[in-house]
């Protein structure tokens, strides 16, 4: 049809087609073709994908995005970007007791943030769509498993579990040995165990259950994962997972396998919690006759100290961010608590970006400092750790302040106040504004910097009077001796030497008062650079006030 080939055009332009298009499209031609309407839609709701790289990002919106996700995002992203395919983002909102109705809002304003663009995702649409959970419908794909006896009908009720349960107890009485499995099956209320007469009574009476997938026996189920290499499981340790809730919803297990397959994912690259998940879901694959993906299972991000996984509780224990954003939350104990962010920490987008990137992965080389493009450009999965990684809040700091020092002196001066009585020559100011990028972790950092040379310096009394004697006389003779020199931070670094080994003192004895005098105690930017740039009248203008 004349429509479907504008469609492949449109896709050869790299532009994004929806039903809004097709009806465009439609209206754009012959009336007597209204009939192919729906056709058109429908193949416009599924693009083919087949030879492209496909990575997803599917978080769920169950409360702020970890930093641990954050990562998954950006491996996907640029796994995907790597090979020119294409990464979009699903929601999984099939937990509805746990769904935070601001979550997923927060999850879009964190990519956005960082700079993960989606190709596709829930709040501008694409095609495979739609792209939350909830919106999607799984009914002919649980008839397939259920007609094709991989999946059956299970009328349980949780008594009649907890019975089993009980039933089942260790000689000890801590533990059961029982599971909803091949075991178990057989013995509880079923399509399986039960005839089909009684089922059907069952379905028409409308009594409650749930689907479980039919997990087959004594099997081992092999893969190579990306990361962990050759991976085997026994069936005998998968039991009957349920696929559709009693309230028709869908499990993650059911939902995830099916969204892969129909929105063509190639590569399910995630969090290495999942790996126990995978035996079942390549079991459903296989059940479908879908095409397997590539599976990826990345490292966890350890605590500060190495010891366990990172969690919401150690990010308050350790006084760390641990997500983009900070926000109010509720702790373990049901208190209210504060949650730190890296954007209201101070961090830059690129500098959280570049530290999550090797949190986790190995550059070939020592390279530290990337770009987006330069990630893209380097990034291999095969080089992505099988251990945990630890988090490390101070590397975290250096590449931010890395990312400070990069800034252009025209970004610096949008970020600091320079009102004040002083003014500067351009050569004089770029040397401020290198001192306030070399000595700054953060933009927050720079304007106490700034204020030196903006700002006159008022000590107060407390302050004049910490003051040592020994300061006082050195820099008596500093000041009478100071238009012997040339007003250059090694000739003036070499006066205050040479008065101190006069008096048998050393520098160090005196430097924090100085310190004090000139800058009011700011720590950080060079002392002698700092009464450089000063300028020998207001050096020795707030040495004399502090002589007072």
């Amino acid at each position: 049809m004349k429509y479907i080939k504008k469609r492949e055009i449109f896709l050869k332009e790299g532009k994004e087609i929806v039903k809004d298009d097709a009806l465009h499209i439609l209206a754009t031609h012959d009336d007597n073709q209204s009939s192919d309407v729906k056709e058109i839609l429908d193949d416009l709701d599924s693009v083919d994908v087949s030879g492209k790289v496909v990575c997803r990002f599917a978080p769920s919106p169950t409360g702020y995005l970890h930093i641990g996700g954050l990562r998954t995002a950006l491996y996907n992203y640029l796994f995907a970007k790597k090979h020119e395919g294409v990464f979009y983002v699903r929601i999984e909102d099939t937990d509805q007791k746990r769904y935070v109705g601001e979550a997923e809002e927060y999850i879009k304003n964190a990519l956005e943030w960082v700079g993960i663009i989606p190709d596709w995702d829930p709040w501008k649409g694409g095609p495979n769509g739609p792209y939350r959970q909830s919106e999607r419908d799984y009914t002919k794909h649980i008839k397939n498993l259920i007609d094709n006896g991989y999946a059956y009908y299970a009328f349980d009720t949780e008594q009649d579990i907890q019975s089993q349960r009980d039933a089942n107890k260790t000689p000890d009485g801590k533990n059961s040995t029982f599971a909803y499995d091949s075991k178990f099956r057989m013995s509880m209320k079923n399509s399986l165990s039960l005839a089909k007469e009684e089922v059907d009574k069952l379905l028409e009476s409308k009594v409650p259950y749930v689907i479980r997938f039919k997990v087959p026996e004594n099997k081992t189920i092999s893969f190579t994962d990306i990361v962990r290499g050759p991976v085997s499981f026994s069936t005998a340790q998968v039991d009957d997972k349920v696929l559709i809730k009693s309230n028709g919803i869908p499990t993650y297990h059911m939902a995830s396998v099916c969204d892969d397959h129909d929105m063509g994912t190639t590569h399910v690259i995630r969090g290495d919690e999942w790996l126990s998940s995978a035996p079942l879901h390549i079991m459903l694959y296989e059940a479908f006759g879908w095409e397997i993906p590539q599976f990826a299972h990345l490292p966890s991000i350890l605590k500060p100290d190495g010891k366990g996984k990172l969690s919401k509780r150690d990010a308050l224990k350790f006084g760390i961010p641990a997500f983009p954003f900070g926000g109010e939350g509720i702790d373990d104990k049901g208190n209210k608590v504060s949650y730190k962010g890296f954007k209201d920490e101070g961090y830059e987008p690129d500098a959280l970006v570049n530290f999550l990137l090797l949190l986790g992965w190995a550059p070939s080389d020592t390279k530290e400092l990337y770009s987006m493009a330069e990630m893209i450009s380097d990034f291999s999965l095969d080089r992505v750790h099988k251990a945990g990684a630890r988090f490390d809040i101070d590397k975290a700091k250096w590449f931010n302040s890395k990312y400070i020092q990069n800034k252009s002196d025209e970004e610096i001066l949008k970020s600091i106040d320079t009102s004040g009585e002083y003014k500067y020559s351009d050569d004089k100011l770029k040397m401020i504004l290198d001192l306030c990028k070399k000595r700054s972790a953060f933009k927050n950092d720079m304007q106490p910097i700034a204020d030196i040379f903006f700002k006159p310096i008022n000590l107060t009394e407390s302050e004049l009077g910490s003051l040592s004697d020994e300061y006082k006389h050195i820099f008596g003779a500093f000041v009478d001796r100071s238009d012997s020199i040339q007003w250059e931070a090694e000739k003036i670094k070499q006066l205050i030497f040479d008065i101190c080994a006069e008096n048998n003192l050393k520098m160090g004895k005196i430097m924090p008062s100085l310190r004090l005098a000139i800058t009011g105690g700011v720590p950080g930017p060079d002392l002698v650079t700092t009464m450089e740039i000063l300028g020998k009248e207001e050096s020795i203008k707030r040495i004399e006030n502090s002589l007072k």
